[in-house]
């Protein structure tokens, strides 16, 4: 008997073990379609907030549920830091509309709150969040002023073919960036646009696109962008 439950004992090590191992190896990856846009808190339950690490949204996000998205990466509307884990976010089938209440406080301009705007990626709308990959939504035509400046683990982002324009700043200090490619369709990039991407070493300026277009010599400051 008394071997039983021995083996009974290791054996139940062993399962917890495996099962750690492959909780570790397998990251909390949810699916969600947000039918109405502001939402998505709720198809959320509070005790895995802070747990999922992989995120695909499709449907109708506004300012509310980007507030949401901000403090699952790791950042509250006043940008300080959450217990949130979210590191890859794929919106390609989302869309962004305008209205409702805002994202985030600027506070450079006397807390100022900054809202979404449609088929926009607003002004630091995914600034300093623990990302490393995102999809931004394919209907998407602009993206705002540092609308991801300080992502400092972001390493893979696809601009959607949509994109006509890029704000100042929008990437700067996205410093682990190894790799960009800048869609046709883009009409304009702001200045400094890349400033201290310390990693980016290959740009990818699709046909259509004439110098014109680019932000000055000052678009990729400090980057060892490899010609």
């Amino acid at each position: 008997m008394g071997k039983h439950i021995v083996f009974g004992f290791y054996l139940t090590i062993i399962s917890a073990l495996i099962s750690f191992t492959l909780q570790a190896q397998n990251p909390y990856s949810v699916v969600l379609h947000v039918e109405t846009a502001g939402t998505l808190s709720t198809l959320i339950k509070e005790s895995q907030k802070f747990q999922i690490t992989d995120l695909t949204l499709t449907g109708s996000l506004n300012g509310i549920d980007i507030k949401c998205i901000r403090e699952m990466a790791g950042k509250d509307i006043d940008g300080k830091e959450t217990q949130g884990k979210l590191s890859k976010l794929d919106l390609s089938e989302a869309i962004i509309l305008s209205g409702a209440s805002y994202y985030l406080y600027d506070y450079g301009r006397f807390k100022l709150p900054l809202y979404a705007e449609d088929n926009s990626i607003s002004e630091y709308m995914f600034s300093e969040l623990e990302l490393t990959s995102i999809l931004i939504p394919n209907s998407i035509i602009k993206i705002g002023s540092s609308a991801f400046s300080k992502c400092s683990k972001l390493t893979s982002i696809v601009i959607s073919e949509s994109v006509t324009e890029i704000g100042l700043l929008a990437f700067s200090e996205c410093i682990r960036l190894t790799s960009i490619t800048i869609p046709s369709n883009v009409v304009k990039i702001g200045t400094q646009t890349f400033l201290n991407c310390v990693e980016l070493k290959k740009v990818i300026i699709q046909d259509g696109i004439n110098s014109l277009s680019l932000g000055g010599a000052n678009t990729f400051d400090n980057c060892p962008i490899e010609t």
